[in-house]
């Protein structure tokens, strides 16, 4: 009867290629095995740490409008002198309506000028109040502002708000010790200024 018998050598042969076989199948299946791990923990890696598509949005706002205000004095005439004669020692008296016609309080100051002889002896004396007949009082300090033109200085008036108007009292006097004069007129200026209070 025929049959067959595998020698000691032939079975031990037989085994080491199946374990070798085996051992290969093993080796191949942990690399693929490894390699679906490591693509799987680089999906989830990019899922976690990469760039996102945020939602978003913008608008535009125009811009709005802002308006610079304005200081702007208005004189209401020339002063309008009392037209008593001048003498030493005597003053005589002018008014004028000043408005503040701008959007802002005005600190006024003033500075009286002249450049005649007679205009240069004079004493001028200011003062703003509410109403002319106010202007007729005796010009002494503090209620007025006190100066002569030969030495000009600028005179702080108090402030005027915006919209409203005041009067402004002007005064001339000559002095007793005037040497000369008789006789004469002289024109003065009066400069006003209003800054922003």
């Amino acid at each position: 009867m025929l049959g067959s018998v595998e020698t000691p050598e032939k079975a031990g042969s037989a085994r080491t290629t199946a374990s070798r076989f085996t051992a290969a199948f093993s080796i191949r299946s942990m690399s693929i095995t490894a390699l679906s791990l490591l693509a799987a923990v680089g999906l989830a890696t990019a899922a976690a740490g990469g760039s996102y598509a945020y939602l978003n949005a913008n608008a535009s706002l125009s811009g709005g409008t802002v308006t610079a205000g304005t200081a702007t004095l208005t004189l209401g005439s020339v002063v309008q002198m009392s037209t008593n004669q001048l003498y030493p020692g005597q003053s005589v008296y002018g008014s004028v309506v000043v408005a503040n016609t701008g959007n802002v309080a005005l600190a006024l100051t003033a500075t009286v000028t002249g450049t005649t002889p007679l205009a240069q002896q004079l004493t001028i004396a200011l003062r703003v109040v509410t109403s002319a007949q106010d202007c007729a009082t005796t010009p002494t300090a503090p209620a007025w502002s006190v100066g002569t033109i030969a030495a000009p200085g600028s005179t702080g008036l108090g402030t005027i708000a915006a919209g409203s108007s005041v009067f402004l009292c002007v005064s001339a006097a000559l002095p007793l010790t005037t040497a000369a004069g008789q006789g004469q007129s002289t024109p003065f200026n009066v400069k006003l200024d209003g800054t922003q209070a």
